[in-house]
């Protein structure tokens, strides 16, 4: 079949895309990391950089490019990403020192 046409069955995304290329949301995991990785570094305005991933995560769901859950998802791996670089760096500095 061609590309705009669904094969009988299979879930299609909001915006008509298969259900692999919209889970888990790649912007919004990544907005969610670098932000949370900047409020760890600055935690007077983590507000801030955690509104400014969540917007991102809005947004994608606003425009139709991702379900919620997408979104959801993407703001669990980017916290976790962050979570886990931070994590691991602070170990590096403790075998170095």
């Amino acid at each position: 079949p061609s590309c705009d046409v669904a094969v009988q069955g299979e879930f299609r995304g909001p915006l008509g895309l298969a259900w692999h290329e919209s889970f888990p949301s790649g912007h919004t995991t990544a907005a969610v990391a670098v932000c949370a990785a900047l409020a760890h570094h600055y935690p007077r305005q983590r507000w801030i950089f955690y509104g400014m991933g969540t917007m991102v995560g809005i947004a994608t769901v606003v425009t139709r490019h991702h379900w919620m859950g997408d979104a959801y998802a993407g703001v669990f791996l980017g916290l976790l990403s962050a979570h886990q670089a931070i994590y691991r760096k602070r170990n590096l500095l403790m075998i170095r020192v």
